[in-house]
């Protein structure tokens, strides 16, 4: 039996995380299906009017936006800026990329942040263009790359002779050539280490994997793993395992140990955890993620069990709480200390940022705070809202629904009974006894709708 109600829901039909502050939503037309985009406060006030055909999450100030076929940027207090590109890139070092007549350049944020200007200050030339990072970006014209710095300047002209330029991270780009040879520079071009045959990660908290193929005299393909400093040095190398990404915050490393048992290693290639897992998952909020009997738990950075594999499913942690399901029910969250801060009621739930997260309640989504609060929106629709009930739902549905519904009213249910192929709906307190067919599915189910009805 599916209890009816009329209820006051967020008028938006998708709902993103919150980002620097403000949370990113989508309405979509019933009859045209067009999607348009807003953002709300942090209170579910509505700050900018979903008016757009297309927005990105606000990033140094700033949204990029689409409104039919030009590209522009939107701040924070709603205020349209530089709508006349191709299209754009977001913002990255106060630098953000932008196309105009089919070419690239980039425009620069100046200003206070409550009075923010934008001006274009590397021309639309380039054939192609990347985010800046680390004080540079690369840029292409022709068959020709380069790294160029804030003023514009040529600070490295790599030619055409590699197939994968990366960004800069702690000072140092990796490139791939056509001769399957890993290359790392510095910000001034200058070659750090090169490895033949060889894939290799980019460099956090100044460590770098490296994964190199040979053959032995037998003729078999042996893969070797190490770990690199900025400088170039190789701080061990071994064909015992497989590296899995970059370095977390204490600089240990994922790994499979080629037989799909997962570890931790630290810089110097030493295993660390005490046992192996079917998963580890990388680092979020100090914590890291792993599977283990088809369970899910936390480690620490350095591979120490902090929650042990007891969660059928769970997700990373953000601002000390992570969405876990709790064996055969709903999802809720945890803190750091394993216990459960926000009750498992929700279908699904997602990572906290600025003290909100986006849950699911009967496909309907929601923000909360991170005590479990709703965040009512301002702006709302009428809708008629069916959840089915039963004896082993209806404590949770008596619980839930006052909180996650801003205003309702039961006003009556529909029954797993059809006529003609349709449901049929009683309305409470209103079932005529000359209706037959509504009266047997009154007697079936008379008692949990009066408790259930009871509760409101």
């Amino acid at each position: 039996m599916y209890l009816m109600l009329k209820a006051k829901i967020s008028k938006y039909d998708m709902l993103f995380p919150f980002h620097e502050d403000l949370g990113r939503v989508k309405v979509k037309d019933r009859y045209t299906s067009k999607e348009k985009y807003g953002f709300v406060t942090l209170n579910g006030d509505e700050i900018i009017e979903p008016i757009y055909d297309f927005a990105s999450d606000f990033k140094e100030g700033f949204a990029k936006v689409l409104k039919g076929s030009i590209w522009g940027f939107v701040s924070k207090n709603g205020e349209e800026i530089a709508f006349n590109y191709e299209e754009v890139g977001e913002f990255f070092e106060g630098y953000a990329r932008v196309k105009k007549n089919g070419k690239w350049g980039y425009i620069r944020k100046e200003g206070p942040d409550s009075n923010p200007k934008i001006r274009e200050v590397i021309p639309c030339t380039y054939d192609l263009v990347g985010d800046f990072s680390n004080g540079r970006a690369l840029v292409t014209s022709g068959t020709d790359s380069y790294y160029i710095d804030h003023f514009g300047t040529v600070i490295v002209n790599l030619g055409n002779e590699f197939k994968e330029i990366g960004n800069f991270y702690n000072g140092i780009s990796r490139l791939e050539s056509d001769f399957q040879e890993t290359v790392y520079l510095n910000q001034t071009g200058k070659t750090i280490a090169k490895f033949p045959n060889s894939i290799g990660g980019n460099f956090t908290n100044n460590l770098a994997y490296v994964e190199k193929t040979e053959t032995d005299t037998n003729n078999n393909l042996v893969n070797y793993a190490s770990v690199i400093l900025p400088t170039g040095e190789k701080l061990f190398e071994t064909k015992d395992f497989s590296i899995m990404g970059n370095a977390n915050e204490h600089g240990n490393f994922i790994v499979n140990f080629h037989h799909e048992e997962i570890g931790l290693v630290n810089r110097f290639g030493k295993e660390i955890t005490k046992r192996r897992f079917q998963a580890i998952y990388e680092a979020s909020d100090g914590m890291m993620r792993f599977k283990e009997n088809d369970k899910y738990g936390f480690m620490d950075l350095d591979g120490n069990i902090v929650i042990p594999a007891i969660y059928e499913r769970a997700e990373n942690f953000g601002e000390n709480r992570a969405l876990v399901k709790i064996a055969n029910a709903k999802f809720g969250y945890i803190d750091k200390t394993n216990t459960l801060v926000i009750p498992a009621i929700f279908d699904f739930g997602y990572k906290f940022s600025s003290k909100r997260a986006i849950v699911e309640i009967n496909s309907k989504f929601f923000y909360i705070d991170d005590n479990g609060k709703l965040i009512n929106m301002a702006k709302t629709k009428d809708e008629i809202i069916y959840l089915k009930i039963d004896e082993e739902n209806l404590d949770y549905l008596c619980d839930s629904i006052p909180k996650y519904v801003q205003e309702y009213e039961a006003i009556g249910y529909r029954t797993d009974f059809l006529l003609d192929g349709c449901p049929i709906y009683a309305v409470i307190g209103k079932i005529s006894d000359e209706e037959k067919y509504l009266q047997k599915c009154a007697l079936a189910s008379e008692e949990l709708s009066k408790k259930y009805v009871k509760s409101f």
